[in-house]
């Protein structure tokens, strides 16, 4: 009984971590739909490309951030797979 009591918690987290990643990711992956949509309008500055450039980098840092924040919040151990 507690064996089927650990594997449905375990199970429950690993669900929950899946919801979280699921979001994050897809508000990620939309936020540089966008970016890669106004960089292939026609007509550009190189000034324009660059900006929009240092956007995606700061949306992919921001969900960087956002993994460091999750591992060192989360007790499991992420080294042994």
């Amino acid at each position: 009984m507690i064996t089927t009591i650990s594997a449905a918690l375990g199970v429950h987290v690993a669900a929950t971590r899946y919801d979280y990643q699921l979001i994050e990711f897809s508000r990620t992956a939309e936020l540089l739909r966008q970016l890669n949509s106004r960089a292939t309008t026609p007509g550009l500055s190189q000034d324009e490309l660059e900006q929009l450039a240092v956007k995606a980098e700061e949306v992919i840092s921001v969900e960087n951030r956002g993994w460091m924040a999750k591992l060192a919040e989360d007790p499991t151990d992420h080294t042994a797979r």
